[in-house]
């Protein structure tokens, strides 16, 4: 799967190195964004040089392609994990790319920002098209004009689209030195929150409904191809509101703890953080999906064999491990000991685990995740 121009998501081992993620950032906005819109105004592709045939009349366009730059830099710069405030990080990210606005008059800078922010960024993104304070021109030498007579923000795309790519490149330049350890920490901050909140699609992770039929919801099956391990609990959340949808969410279930302990995470996460495992090699799935609350004991009518079959058949992880002795011995239908099990699914080698489950404690051996453990990095070094 692509996620920038020149890199598929095997390019890439998991977790990313901050220079990895620099590197997948820089080409994204440079090659889907910045280049495109240059392609489209000027004629000018990458840098190959290659002249292609400009688009007329794409100024509005370009626009629509380019202003999105403003607020995201400006995010990214100040490591900013949220959503929102859209007007002051739009703002924030003009006086970054033109920084002789902060020694303007403030009237007219002012001005200036208002009618970008709202006649041309909320006209385009929210009506389709700019208000009449916004003129898009060729006939300013600067990328933008506010003619006081007239009241009006001037933009010439031609010159205004070069000077994002030119300030993208000294971003990219402040990020890959090492001595600028809190931009590269900002920058951090932001990239693992957008990849979190877009992990079902820029991370290439494949998002599935495992129905309930005594129910009517659904979990959400945290996958996409060629990870290093799969779990597979036996059925789903086991908590309703704010926590439905997350893997063990209970404080008392010990995955996510020995998850980090056993070194296949560099941290500890939490229950909300789960759809970031697959850039670490992780994914999740569940037998059966019970919205009941009563999660550690579906009835045999919810399961899909099938359906793990399938995606296994399909996705091809290098293994798949059950949390649990139950969940395996009802994909297997029969007993099953711990450990790796002697025949794999296709080339998936299949592991049976003590459950990290709070009610099943009498029976936790955490040797058999260490193993498990080995087992995964082993594969991964091969």
């Amino acid at each position: 799967m692509w996620i920038t121009p020149n890199y598929q998501d095997t390019d890439f081992s998991r977790p990313l190195t901050i220079d990895e993620k620099i590197t997948i950032f820089l080409d994204r906005t440079y090659g889907w964004q910045l280049d495109i819109a240059d392609q489209c105004i000027n004629g000018k592709k990458g840098v190959t040089g290659e002249s292609v045939t400009p688009i007329q009349h794409s100024g509005f366009a370009v626009l629509h392609i380019v202003l999105s730059y403003f607020e995201m830099v400006a995010k990214y710069q100040d490591g900013f994990m949220t959503n929102g405030k859209s007007e002051y990080y739009f703002k924030q990210g003009v006086y970054s790319v033109f920084p002789q606005l902060k020694t303007g008059s403030s009237r007219i800078v002012d001005s200036l920002l208002d009618t970008l922010y709202f006649g041309a960024r909320c006209g385009l993104y929210h009506g389709g098209m700019t208000d009449q304070r916004v003129i898009i021109t060729s006939e300013t030498a600067f990328p933008m004009v506010f003619d006081l007579a007239e009241l009006r923000l001037k933009i010439n795309p031609h010159f205004l689209v070069p000077a994002l790519k030119t300030h993208l490149e000294d971003y990219g330049k402040q990020l890959q030195d090492p001595h600028n350890s809190g931009l590269r920490r900002n920058f951090e901050k932001r990239f693992d929150f957008d990849a979190l909140n877009c992990a079902n699609s820029d991370g290439g992770v494949l998002i599935t409904k495992s129905h309930d039929p005594a129910n009517s919801t659904y979990m959400r099956d945290i996958l996409k191809p060629n990870l290093q391990v799969v779990f597979c609990s036996i059925a789903g959340s086991d908590r309703k509101g704010s926590q439905f949808g997350l893997y063990y969410p209970d404080y008392r279930n010990r995955f996510w703890a020995v998850l980090h302990r056993i070194g296949l995470t560099p941290r500890l996460f939490t229950p909300k953080e789960c759809r970031i495992l697959p850039r670490y090699g992780i994914g999740l799935t569940a037998l059966a999906v019970n919205g009941s609350g009563a999660a550690s004991n579906p009835v045999a009518s919810q399961f899909d064999i099938k359906g793990l079959h399938r995606k296994i058949q399909k996705l091809s992880p290098s293994t798949v491990a059950f949390n649990g002795k139950r969940a395996a011995e009802e994909f297997y239908g029969y007993s099953v000991h711990y450990g790796p099990q002697p025949e794999p699914v296709r080339a998936t080698t299949l592991f049976v685990l003590p459950s990290t489950s709070g009610i099943a404690r009498r029976y936790w051996n955490e040797g058999y995740w260490r193993e498990l453990a080995d087992f995964v990095k082993s594969k991964k070094t091969v």
